[in-house]
């Protein structure tokens, strides 16, 4: 079964392996881009390369700006479960934790 030359998905990419030292696909040599001409196509900010030189290729990740949203929402629910938990355990360890009285006293 001949494997599609990209897929559209960006979780793809997570998960799948590539093959060392394949032969290229005619799709491939016919769509090859030199290296001393440029792209016709203006810049991807989501699939954008970093650095390079002639070893090494940085890129940004696709999933880059999902990570980082992700990242941004609950950071602030992992500080306040942090809080928390760090006060009981504070109240556990000094024994100054909540009183046992109540807080009003009854009516009648």
């Amino acid at each position: 079964m001949k494997r599609p030359l990209f897929h559209s998905h960006p979780l793809f990419s997570l998960f799948k392996k590539f093959d060392i030292n394949r032969p290229l696909s005619e799709e491939e040599i016919n769509t090859h881009l030199p290296q001393n001409k440029r792209s016709p196509c203006p810049p991807w900010y989501q699939a954008t390369a970093i650095k390079m030189n002639s070893t090494y290729l940085e890129c940004m990740d696709l999933m880059f700006s999902v990570k980082g949203f992700v990242t941004a929402a609950f950071l602030p629910l992992f500080l306040i479960v942090f809080y928390v938990l760090l006060h009981v355990v504070w109240d556990t360890i000094t024994g100054q934790g909540p009183s046992r009285e109540p807080l009003h006293s009854p009516p009648f």
